[in-house]
């Protein structure tokens, strides 16, 4: 056999993973030797390669096309020709290759496949029918898959803070995905850190990364410190709300919701903020917070730190409109302990005690308990409302095949609904929800009192955890600290002075049947001060 006449022996399998079509690229190579044996054929190279085909731009494929067009190649033995093509690019350019002589012959254990006309027409339909193969594949995967979404759970694998327990072996997608004991509370203690405003997305990672978070172990890979990258991943996934949201389709998951739908709507708001800090390489306990009176508002403060000459720190707040080209901003800078010293008394004057804490959680309990009569009309009025959500989604499918809508916005209302939809549902399923949040809201604000009486001993990040939660507008005007409180907390002011005014009778009962006052403004806020309104205008003639 001539030098010309050698072949190239070309062998591929569809994946990288070494635990996955182990014996392929081996088998082909195996056969393909003793197909060359048999037949007297000389082998001048053997080129392999785990790589997908329904896409052009294989490493080695490519460089192969290139070896062949510059005349270094003339010649391929493949197991199948699938092995070489399976999209229309890479089938085409080895027909137009033999079409121009570059190529002189293509070899397989079923024929052979020269430039003429015949060889290349039966070449055409076999890489068609390969690539009409791949296609039906992936429509039966996704299919799959979308089977697998209406059944609530995920195919492949869930996204970090989940493991998937396997029902049938080998089977995609069979699985329900559990909480992961290693990494469930630690993924829920970053999408709180991020929801309540009191850290940065890169504060709360390095918090996350401090506290043990790691990727999931995979075959070939060991666990690692996640990356800021995966935290934004995991951020903007609705899956943690207990939805699964899938080719544009949102679907009903069963697995364990880690945040509420509104903790994943505060944290998307966190997105694409103009008025966020950028990274510093200072902490300051006021960084992102402080805004200038003078300006409105509109500009934030920014911390500068200084050292005298003994040695001693300063850190002073000043607004941020200094820089040349703009309106030069005159109001006056702030010392830090000035800021924290107005803050701290602020948070002081919230503070309540853990006896005062537990008679109002007694309180809620024995308000829940007997308004637990209100759960039929609730759900009534529930049904209702999925009623009139599921008619807007009839609503805006005839307006699309009316052609009113287009694709994009008919797929973004969908999803809205789809998503309103979910909320009304849970709790239709779960009729004391309600009841259940607003006690948890009413701990959150009793906890966040304990936490103000010991404000002193508090951590920084502990302490800017508080104010950004407590305190909803920090400006400064000529020097002078502004802070308004949140409305919820505005009650943790007035709980004392309320509850020793209280008759013996209410002050002792162990299901009292009164709380603190509040304002027409405050009836007017759904959570906790709808548990809070309801309780407090309970009739206390009985007593």
């Amino acid at each position: 056999m001539s030098k010309e006449a050698s072949y190239v022996i070309y062998a591929r399998k569809s994946t990288d993973r070494e635990d996955k079509q182990m014996l392929s690229i081996p088998g082909q190579l195996h056969e393909l030797r003793e197909l060359a044996k048999r037949n007297g054929l000389k082998i001048r190279s053997e080129l392999t390669e785990a790589c997908s085909a329904r896409d052009p731009g294989r490493p080695v494929f490519s460089n192969l096309l290139q070896d062949i067009m510059a005349g270094r190649v003339d010649r391929i033995l493949s197991w199948k020709l699938d092995r070489l093509a399976r999209n229309p690019v890479d089938g085409g350019a080895l027909i137009h290759a033999l079409g121009k002589g570059a190529l002189a012959e293509i070899r397989t254990p079923e024929g052979s496949y020269t430039g003429n006309g015949d060889s290349k027409f039966m070449l055409a339909v076999h890489f068609g029918v390969a690539t009409k193969m791949v296609d039906d594949l992936s429509a039966g995967v996704r299919r799959g898959s979308h089977d697998v979404c209406r059944q609530g759970r995920i195919p492949g694998a869930p996204p970090l803070g989940y493991v998937k327990t396997r029902e049938r072996s080998g089977f995609r997608g069979a699985g329900k995905a559990m909480p992961d004991p290693e990494r469930f509370q630690l993924v829920q203690r970053l999408w709180l850190d991020v929801a309540s405003g009191g850290l940065t997305i890169t504060e709360a990672w390095r918090r996350a990364v401090g506290a043990g978070l790691t990727s999931r172990p995979t075959p070939g890979r060991t666990t690692t410190p996640i990356k800021l990258t995966h935290v934004y991943c995991i951020l903007k996934n609705r899956f943690y709300t207990g939805l699964i949201d899938y080719d544009g389709e949102i679907y009903q998951g069963e697995h364990t919701p880690m945040v509420t739908s509104e903790q994943f709507e505060a944290v998307q708001a966190r997105f694409g903020r103009v008025d966020v800090p950028r990274p510093s390489r200072h902490e300051f306990l006021f960084r992102g917070l402080i805004r200038c009176g003078a300006c409105g508002g509109e500009r934030l403060m920014v911390g500068e730190e200084h050292t005298t000459t003994a040695g001693n720190r300063l850190v002073y707040y000043r607004c941020g409109r200094r820089r040349p080209a703009y309106p030069v901003c005159r109001s006056k800078s702030i010392p830090e302990p000035t800021l924290a010293m107005a803050a701290d008394t602020g948070l002081a004057s919230l503070a309540i005690a853990p006896e005062l804490a537990r008679w109002t959680m007694s309180a809620i309990d024995w308000w829940i308990e007997n308004h637990k009569g209100e759960d039929a009309a609730r759900t009534q009025a529930l049904r209702r409302q999925i009623h009139e959500e599921e008619a807007k989604l009839t609503r805006i499918t005839d307006l699309l095949v009316t052609g009113t809508l287009d694709e994009e916005q008919y797929r973004t209302r969908k999803q809205a609904i789809q998503v309103a939809l979910h909320d009304l549902r849970q709790r239709e399923e779960s009729p004391s929800r309600d009841h259940d949040e607003w006690r948890a809201k009413v701990q959150e604000l009793l906890e966040t009192g304990i936490s103000c009486a010991d404000i002193a001993n508090c951590d920084p990040d502990t302490r800017r955890a508080l104010l950004t939660r407590v305190y909803a507008n920090f400006q400064v005007t000529n020097g002078i600290p502004h802070f308004t409180l949140r409305f919820p907390y505005l009650l943790l002011k007035d709980a004392p002075v309320v509850h020793a005014s209280l008759p013996g009778a209410y002050a002792n009962l162990p299901e009292p049947k009164y709380c603190w006052t509040y304002s027409k403004k405050a009836a007017r806020h759904e959570g906790l001060i709808a548990a809070f309104s309801r309780w407090c205008t309970q009739d206390d003639s009985n007593v």
